[in-house]
């Protein structure tokens, strides 16, 4: 018997011993990116100069609609964030890449599906909602609905005392005494059939994507995503956007050169966090499946603090669009030059190695030459109005104790 389980514990020992050189083998491998057959040069430049624009475009977009806030709220990324992302996304990107080398790639793909179905038609609500609501305008007699759902304050139940009240005076479980007299409300919503209309609009798209992963829906729902994202997401300042570009700037460097981590899931995690066109377009027509990609991280990443720089512009003069106008630029450039090295060396690039020197070098620099640098530094979202609330709070705080 003890031999039989010391033969049992080996063979165990073995197979795992296996399955961890293969991940080990298959992280660090080489990518064979650069043995595909090659495109023609056409077909390639109409891809990357639409991947140019379906990045420009959302960042745009994204960075002006963060101007006037997200419905809910932004969400303000602090240094300790910046600091740590990068290792929470290495973290989850390695999480990724063996799930993919553990479970089947069917079960991966149907949970993926089913996760990103709500996800994208909420997001596609959010962008496109008014748009497509103006499509339905037309077919639809609109009406208005409300949905709220409250929280009642405690309440105290009393017996009844009085066994002659007659049904209708008295409730069945005794009369109800209420400890306050205000409500909280948990959810209020306003709505009409043409915004239900543009949501079934948003349903179909994701149905579509959901069952034929085509490339046309993919950038409807990730171009929603990248606008969604830069409207919610703000940086606290410019030294938080540094801080963040510049650690990513490394991670993206060690994931795409130094293991072949990043380019598998980025291959083979069927979701909407990419942008995508066909290079062989002209040859196949829409139905094309060799696609040129950007990730979305490599749009919106840059993006916030694009973003940041344009809040920063408004807070010097309604007109001034200096550092927006330089980053934005910066963008362009960094994209293009990741572009033309993909082109030459055939192989996977990590676009945040051009990106990031581009777009954090260039505005600093026209900074300095300015002499804002250091007013750009000091910048902080929100402070004037934090201030405001806190004076306010203090005031009402005083009147209740006299």
């Amino acid at each position: 018997m003890a031999e039989e389980g010391a033969t049992v514990t080996e063979q165990v020992t073995g197979a795992i011993a296996d399955v961890v050189n293969e991940i080990v083998n298959e992280t660090f491998a080489k990518s064979n990116a650069s043995s595909r057959e090659p495109t023609t040069p056409v077909g390639q430049g109409i891809a990357y100069i639409s991947l140019l624009l379906m990045a420009v475009v959302p960042i745009y977009i994204g960075a002006w609609r963060s101007t006037k806030g997200a419905k809910g709220g932004s969400e303000v990324i602090t240094s300790y964030d910046a600091m740590t992302f990068p290792f929470v996304a290495s973290a989850t990107l390695f999480g990724i890449f063996l799930f993919f080398k553990v479970l089947p790639q069917v079960y991966i793909d149907y949970a993926i599906a089913f996760y990103f179905f709500g996800l994208g038609a909420a997001a596609m609500l959010q962008v496109y909602g008014e748009q497509f609501g103006s499509w339905c305008a037309p077919f639809i007699t609109n009406k208005h609905y409300s949905l709220s759902l409250t929280e009642r304050p405690d309440e105290e139940v009393v017996d009844s005392e009085d066994d002659d009240k007659s049904e209708g005076d008295a409730k069945s479980e005794g009369d109800v005494k209420s400890e306050g007299d205000k409500t909280i409300v948990v959810l209020a919503h306003d709505f009409d059939r043409v915004k239900v209309g543009a949501f079934g609009i948003c349903v179909v798209i994701a149905l579509w994507y959901a069952f034929t992963k085509h490339w046309l829906a993919n950038n409807l729902i990730g171009i929603a995503f990248a606008i969604n994202a830069l409207e919610l997401l703000q940086l606290s300042s410019v030294m938080t956007g540094v801080i963040l570009l510049g650690g990513l700037f490394f991670y993206d460097v060690f994931w795409v050169f130094g293991t072949n981590v990043m380019v598998t899931v980025a291959k083979n995690f069927n979701a909407p966090i990419k942008v995508v066109f066909p290079q062989d377009l002209l040859e196949n027509g829409i139905f094309s499946d060799r696609c040129a990609m950007l990730g979305l991280g490599d749009i919106v990443l840059p993006g916030i603090f694009i973003a940041f720089l344009l809040r920063f512009d408004l807070s010097l003069g309604a007109h001034r669009r200096t550092y927006f106008n330089s980053g934005f630029v910066s963008y362009i450039i960094g994209l293009v030059i990741t572009m033309a090295v993909m082109v030459i060396f055939q192989h996977a690039q990590p676009a945040l190695l051009y990106l990031v020197p581009c777009c954090v070098g260039i505005p600093l620099t026209v900074a300095f030459l300015k002499g804002e640098l250091k007013q750009m530094m000091d910048f902080r979202e929100g402070e004037e109005e934090k201030k405001e609330e806190v004076e306010a709070e203090g005031a009402e705080a005083i009147k209740k104790q006299e």
